[in-house]
């Protein structure tokens, strides 16, 4: 059979570089960022690496290409996948933690977007699976609590000053 184990030097890269850009560009939220966000990611990730040696500094920018999702690159690199899938367990499982305090907006942003790609994920690296599989059916507990007071955070959301149809969810 083939070998399907990852390349975990390569994998530490990613894990290590994916958010350095950050540094010059701030933090935005995944489901928040558009296009031009990542190219000025991209920007950003060239001038903090230009000082670097060049081979280090290649080897770089082909490890940032990689851990960049939607990227040729990434789809076709099973230590990209790995990566981001182990990234979104982390959002999933930050996300029961909110929910777990009573904030319960951050079931829609999280679960409903995040679930179905872990599950994906897991088809592909089943040592994932059970990592995610005890959290299902809470996850599922707070988007049904959520549809249930979605009225209570919508106004809230119009009362700080918003536009109910600016409303997220």
């Amino acid at each position: 059979p083939p070998d399907d184990r990852l390349d975990t030097g390569f994998l530490a890269v990613i894990a290590l570089i994916h958010d350095i850009a950050e540094i010059k560009t701030g933090d935005i939220a995944s489901f928040k960022k558009q296009a031009s966000d990542q190219e000025e990611e991209c920007e950003a990730f060239l001038a903090i690496t230009q000082p670097l040696p060049t081979d280090t500094c290649e080897y770089l920018r082909f490890a940032f290409r990689h851990a960049i999702p939607k990227s040729k690159q990434f789809f076709n690199c099973r230590e990209s996948r790995f990566f981001r899938a182990v990234e979104k367990l982390g959002f999933l499982k930050r996300g029961i933690h909110e929910c777990r305090a009573g904030n319960l907006h951050f079931a829609p942003r999280n679960f409903e977007r995040d679930i179905p790609l872990v599950l994906e994920a897991a088809k592909e690296f089943p040592s994932l699976a059970a990592h995610i599989e005890p959290f299902i059916e809470e996850m599922k507990g707070y988007l049904k609590q959520f549809a249930e007071h979605r009225g209570e955070y919508l106004g809230a959301f119009v009362r700080a000053g918003n536009n109910a149809n600016d409303f997220p969810f």
